[in-house]
């Protein structure tokens, strides 16, 4: 089955079928460990790596997903063979491939047969992989018991180039530059480290705690700009950045409260059950992020029990886009929500009155702390 073609924040992906293959048992070839995992809809993500021995990771909802590293020296190649088991009809996985600084290199993905227990999912990239985030395209029920590379890098090999990343536009309205070595809006890292920082107006390096955090800014990996430890030294560390406002809801472990986060990381308690539905709709759970107990910190408390939706938030009128702002609903332009990167996964359907709406008009600055977290 030949899939179509993705086009993800602009960039042309290729995605690659499925097809049964019987794969011979190499050495090294399976993924190391599980690096990241969405807990609340992925049961058992540790089984996953490892080789195939019948233990599970089951996927349980649509958008779980599961970040397997192949291991530090054993780079993959070719094609990525997976050992799973398949419920139902439509169960599919969408597949990146990233290098060692979690750079995408490449997509793939399709649609299991049910019953089905090993396919592969073809490799389009040159450069080896490192890692690979498998995501469940369909709320269908299946499991993943390891994935396996055709083939691995050995000592020895020739090492592909180091990327050389891209920076972020700088047509993306900021609040001033930073008079250190890259503009202000810049992602950047270093070649010995996969952490990522957000180089701020007031001249500091900002990291990201986790992936969720990084992409409900709708930043991407190719955005990132790869610079020397030297110079990364260079630019004082600042504070951690938090979830952007308007997407996730958000809660610390062991805890039931859940809060939305609005601007600078402020914490809006959502009291009951009943308001979290009338805001954010009957699935509103799928939509809340588990903060760890080191992170928390980052944020700090806002309004409790607030009965309006925080700054940021996306609404959708009849395919009429809003955007919550403190004056009110914000018509938002074709060109706004391009430069914003909006992630309308996190859009919330409602009829936005007149008496809610602000003068449309088209001043980016108005927008700018929904553009960048510093």
């Amino acid at each position: 089955m030949r899939l179509p073609l993705f086009l993800l924040g602009g960039v042309l992906l290729l995605s690659g079928p499925f097809h049964a293959m019987a794969a011979e048992v190499l050495t090294d070839v399976y993924g190391d460990a599980v690096i990241a995992t969405s807990p609340s809809n992925i049961l058992n993500s540790a089984n996953a790596a490892g080789v195939p021995d019948g233990v599970y990771a089951d996927y349980r909802a649509q958008d779980a997903y599961i970040t397997i590293d192949m291991g530090a020296g054993e780079e993959g190649m070719g094609d990525l063979v997976m050992t799973i088991r398949s419920f139902e009809f439509g169960a599919s996985a969408f597949v990146t491939f990233y290098d060692a600084d979690m750079v995408a290199l490449g997509t793939g993905g399709g649609t299991f047969d049910p019953g089905a227990t090993t396919d592969a999912v073809t490799y389009h990239g040159e450069e080896n992989y490192r890692f690979v985030k498998i995501v469940s395209n369909s709320s269908k029920q299946w499991s993943l018991d390891a994935v396996q590379a055709t083939s691995v890098e050995t000592p020895g090999q020739e090492q592909p180039p180091e990327p050389c990343g891209c920076v972020v536009s700088e047509e993306i309205p900021y609040g001033g530059d930073a008079s250190g070595l890259v503009s202000a809006g810049t992602l950047v890292k270093t070649s010995a480290s996969s952490s990522v920082y957000l180089i701020g107006a007031d001249d500091m390096r900002h990291a990201f705690p986790n992936e969720p955090v990084f992409t409900s800014w709708g930043y991407d990996f190719s955005d990132v700009q790869t610079i020397s430890a030297t110079d990364m030294a260079s630019y004082q560390l600042g504070k951690n950045v938090t979830v952007r406002p308007g997407t996730w809801l958000v809660k610390i472990p062991f805890n039931p409260k859940v809060y939305a986060v609005g601007e600078d990381g402020a914490l809006h308690w959502i009291r009951t059950e009943a308001q979290a539905k009338a805001f954010y709709g009957m699935d509103w759970a799928d939509r809340v992020l588990d903060v760890s107990e080191v992170f928390w910190k980052n944020y700090t408390e806002g309004e409790e029990g607030t009965n309006a939706y925080v700054s940021g938030t996306i609404f959708n009128d009849s395919q009429t886009y809003y955007i919550e702002t403190e004056e009110g609903a914000r018509l938002l332009y074709g060109s706004q929500a391009e430069l914003l990167r909006t992630n309308f996964a996190f859009e919330v359907s409602r009829v936005v009155v007149d008496t809610e709406k602000v003068p449309a008009d088209n001043k980016n600055a108005d927008l700018v702390p929904f553009y960048h977290p510093f």
